[in-house]
């Protein structure tokens, strides 16, 4: 589709004949053996350097225009467009930051440049600019009408500005401002030079009488100045706290609309703070505005008993610790902190502290409109959940009246208040159901229970079901009835579990196949959107079985059908609930303008860069940006592909091909995998050096195909089959199949993974030999040592307190049961016990850094293979982590190229593999030379024989 725009265009031609015109000395010295015919391939000298949307869209209230940025990687500038939707305007702006808004009227787009506040007129295209401009704010949820920028300068000038009337009001020596959230009011600090000392004001401005209204002074003498830690607003902006500090300590001030001042609301002497805590710092008011949440915190902890120099300094491991020694030394020194409640009600009301040594933080605390919280005790965190024996969890209501608690259940995860506060919702892993707990009434209830539908992950299994989504979707006015997600559908509950459960969606999804979702589910912060019975509701959707992303239109009775309004081989968006194990792209959420029927939305695809679009249906698309980089390059295409695995069940995954793909040839072919990939088969990959995985345009523009299969796991106590086994039926059996395609050779075919695609890539070049060669990066190798070790770098490390053990048992690894309950499973999925049987030649990349996987285990696996004689190389950079980055990832790319290079496409070994790198050498010689006459081993057929397809 034709973009209107022009000025995009020519950016991106002038970036394009640039980077073409700049090419730099690619890093591989080997050469490729596929040749693309009308396009180049991939060269690493454009790495990094493509135009790219910036983070932010906006569109006018009225619709007709919108602006966004384009990040220009070579000037390390973004550039500002702003254009109408009828062609009639259009201005470009070099060097603006993302902080750019259109009025309420429409009429002018604002932004900062350097130290100028720009404002673009689209009635005469007029750019006016004020200059010295230090910063500005607008609310957050009334943006457009109001306007405050300070002034550069001894006098600190702050200006406040109605965008609609133009009128200004102006104050002096401010140091700080604040908007409310809804634009209703603004609060000042200013400070200045008074005699030998300083004053110190708060002034309140409501925004209608637009008349300054002081709240509150401090004078003091000498230099300093107080320091406003932390201010806050009620939703409603009428109330407000701050906290300062002085020789007291932390002090809360506390103000209303309509009081004279800001009056002294907590300090560390009021009735019922404990004297060994202190005031620490200001939380939140609750959404009703009753309450008003800070935290307490501890004293400093002061040693009263000094070591005594005879005694041997040992530490102590108990196994009744419920941290282990180093959690513990790791914490010495930390002050713990209490969640702590004053009422806004009355001026001289009594703290109650809510939060116990052992109790989690409260649940979705802004959230709390009623009388209550509710809390978990599971002692911060610190209890071993991994353990079978382990007490789970209490999680319990207590009243913001009295501070009486009252136990709601045992293990409750993922709760939510509704929006009322009548309701406290979550989701019981032993019942597979959502949970209602009435605060009133204190009644428990099922509410889920006789859903005809399942509400758990089916296909990614873990130890513990999780739901599809950890949030109520959305709840209907005054808390009668809330929605939840199904795998496919979108369910009406009852929280009282009395009326019959609707499906909204009519059960379309399940007999379509299409998980749907809501798109304005929640405020992006979490908390569920309120909707009316009539409400029309926009959904987007994913196929199950194309992977297709689309939208849909919906009424909130049931009674039909959701409306198709479009769907295609795109990734628009899509809820987190529809990534079965992260790492695909989400897309976009719609933007709409406010006062019509118009929205802007994002689009891509695995060979369609990111772009902007317009539409006012959702079904015709108008491109806004016409960004096509890749276009420039021989590129990619995606195939899905779906075949039945070794245990009869049907899998998919993703064939990646180079754009130029001949049919006539025979490819080399690496598969890639980690959990479930086929759900990327849409995603746009901008290539970059490998940094752990590899980069998949870059290998198949060197004449590779990629093959990324999904991976289903089941608890392997309950099957007897740990993760190995469930690599090995999906990746063998895809290889096998894919194997009998007349362009792949089944001879080069090779496997890679990271992290735990590593210990995947790990267990299974000990247990077949199908494959050429092999690469794990940053993986766990050996889960009989590994399980008893503790995790990150070192013993005294501040990471070293996470112990292995959790991750095993109820992990991605999902053993499900410890190591002395299933030996078998642990010995059988070990791949160092079992190198004896690898043939396939194994690079290893693993780093001391990794604080997610210890070195250990690289060493242990490469060690393994030396011992044997068997082939294996293993990269360790000092500066690298659970991946690398910067020059170690072009050294990464460079060297993992030439390895599948040698064994996929029988080019020479280069000399790092021949004759290796000695450590006096260590980055004075990077042996990337070619070694035709070498061998990278005795037992390589391809060395033995010279038989190269081309030699450099």
């Amino acid at each position: 589709m034709k973009s209107f725009i022009k000025n995009p265009i020519s950016y991106l031609t002038c970036f394009i004949l640039f980077s073409l015109c700049s090419v730099a000395q690619q890093q591989l010295s080997s050469v490729t053996e596929f040749k693309a015919p009308s396009k180049p391939n991939l060269d690493t000298s454009m790495f990094g350097k493509w135009p790219a949307l910036g983070p932010k869209a906006v569109i006018s209230n009225d619709g007709r225009y919108v602006a966004y940025t384009i990040n220009n990687p070579l000037s390390y500038e973004s550039t500002l467009f702003i254009q109408s939707l009828d062609h009639s305007f259009q201005k470009q702006f070099a060097g603006a930051n993302e902080s750019f808004f259109f009025c309420t009227d429409s009429r002018r787009l604002i932004f900062q440049r350097g130290d100028s506040l720009m404002f673009v007129t689209f009635d005469g295209g007029r750019v006016n600019s004020i200059g010295n401009v230090e910063s500005f704010q607008v609310p957050v949820a009334n943006v457009g009408e109001w306007i405050a920028y300070r002034l550069k300068g001894d006098e600190n000038k702050l200006v406040l500005l109605n965008l609609m009337s133009g009128k200004t009001n102006s104050i002096s020596f401010v140091t700080d401002y604040f908007f409310d959230k809804g634009g209703n009011t603004l609060v000042v600090k200013c400070s200045k030079r008074s005699g030998q000392g300083s004053v110190d004001q708060i002034q309140w401005m409501n925004l209608k009488d637009r008349i300054f209204h002081q709240i509150w002074e401090r004078k003091q003498l000498g230099n300093s100045s107080f320091q406003i830690s932390k201010f806050i607003y009620d939703d409603s902006g009428k109330q407000c706290a701050f906290t300062f500090n002085d020789s007291q300590g932390v002090q809360i001030c506390y103000f209303k609309k309509g009081m004279d001042s800001a009056v002294l609301k907590v300090h560390n002497g009021s009735p019922g703070i404990n004297a060994k805590m202190l005031v620490y710092s200001l939380h939140s008011f609750s959404k009703n505005g009753k309450y008003l949440f800070f935290y307490l915190q501890e004293k400093e902890k002061v040693k009263e008993r000094l070591p005594n120099i005879t005694y041997a300094q040992v530490n102590i491991w108990s196994y009744n610790d419920i941290e282990i020694q180093p959690a513990q030394r790791n914490d010495l020194g930390n002050l713990n902190t209490f969640l702590s409640v004053v009422t806004c009600l009355d001026n001289n009301s009594q703290v109650l502290q809510l939060q116990d040594e052992d109790d989690a933080p409260a649940h979705h605390l802004n959230y709390i409109t009623g009388d209550y919280v509710v809390m978990t005790n599971n002692h911060r965190g610190k209890l071993p959940y991994w353990w079978s024996n382990c007490e789970k969890p209490s999680t319990y209501c207590i009243s913001l009246i009295d501070g009486k608690k009252r136990l709601i259940c045992e293990g409750a995860r993922f709760g939510y208040f509704s929006p009322l506060g009548k309701y406290f919702i979550y989701w019981n892993s032993d019942s597979l159901a959502f949970m209602c707990f009435n605060m009133n009434t204190k009644m428990l209830n099922n509410i889920t229970q006789s859903i005809p539908d399942k509400l758990t992950e089916d296909y990614v299994k873990r130890l513990e079901p999780q739901p599809v989504s950890s949030v109520v979707a959305a709840w209907y006015e005054n808390d009668k009835s809330l929605i939840v997600y199904g795998k496919y559908d979108i369910w009406k509950i009852d929280p009282e579990g009395k009326n019959k459960f609707i499906n909204l969606t009519h059960g379309y999804g399940r007999k379509h196949k299409v998980m749907l979702r809501l798109i304005n589910g929640d405020d992006g912060q979490g908390i569920p959107s309120v909707y009316s019975d009539k409400s029309s509701l926009l959904l987007t959707g994913v196929s199950d079985l194309t992977k297709d992303n689309g939208f849909f239109i919906a009424d909130l009775d049931g009674s039909h059908d959701p409306t198709l309004l479009t769907m295609g081989r795109y990734v628009y968006y899509k809820d987190f609930s529809h990534l079965l194990s992260g790492g695909a792209s989400i897309g976009m959420k719609p933007i709409k303008a406010n006062n019509a029927a118009c929205w802007i939305i994002r689009r891509e695809s695995a060979n369609e860069y990111p772009n902007y679009f317009v539409t006012r249906d959702f079904k015709t698309f108008t491109a806004i940006t016409d960004l096509h980089p890749q276009k420039q390059y021989n590129w990619l295409t995606s195939e899905l592909i779906t075949w039945k695995m070794f245990d009869g069940e049907t899998n998919q995954g993703t064939l990646y091909k180079p754009e130029n793909f001949n049919p006539q040839k025979k490819y080399p072919i690496i598969f890639q995998f980690y959990e479930t990939r086929a759900e990327r088969l849409n995603d746009f990959i901008t290539p970059y050096y490998s940094m752990a995985e590899i980069d998949i345009p870059w290998f198949l523009s060197n004449g590779y195909l990629v093959f990324t299969p999904d991976v289903r796991f089941d608890i392997a106590a309950k099957t007897g089959k740990p993760f190995g086994e469930y690599t090995y039926n999906s990746v063998v059996s895809a290889a096998e199949f894919l194997s009998k395609m007349p362009f792949i050779n089944g001879d080069k075919m090779a496997i890679h993974g990271a992290s735990f695609g590593g210990a995947q890539a790990s267990y299974l070049v000990t247990h077949t030999n199908i494959f050429a060669a092999a690469c794990e990066a940053a993986g766990f190798t050996d889960p009989v040592s590994g399980y008893l070790k503790l995790s990150a770098k070192g013993l005294y490390d501040k990471f070293a307190s996470r112990e292995s053990t959790g991750g095993y048992v109820v992990g991605r690894t999902r053993y499900g049961a410890t190591l002395w309950e299933r030996p078998d499973l642990y010995i059988k999925n070990s791949a160092v016990l079992n190198v004896d049987k690898a043939t396939s030649p194994l690079l290893i990349m693993h780093c001391p850094l990794d604080d997610n996987v210890r070195m250990e285990d690289g060493i242990a696996l490469y060690l393994a293979f030396r011992r044997l004689g068997k082939r294996c190389w293993m990269l360790e950079y000092d500066e690298g982590g659970h991946a690398v980055q910067g020059n170690d990832a072009v050294d990464y790319n460079t060297r993992l190229t030439q390895f599948y290079n040698h064994y996929l496409k029988e080019e020479p070994p280069p000399l790092w593999m021949t004759k290796g790198i000695p450590a006096k050498l260590k980055g004075i010689e990077t042996g990337f030379e070619l070694d035709p006459q070498g061998s990278c081993g005795l037992d390589c057929k391809i060395c033995k024989y010279k038989h190269y397809a081309h030699i450099n």
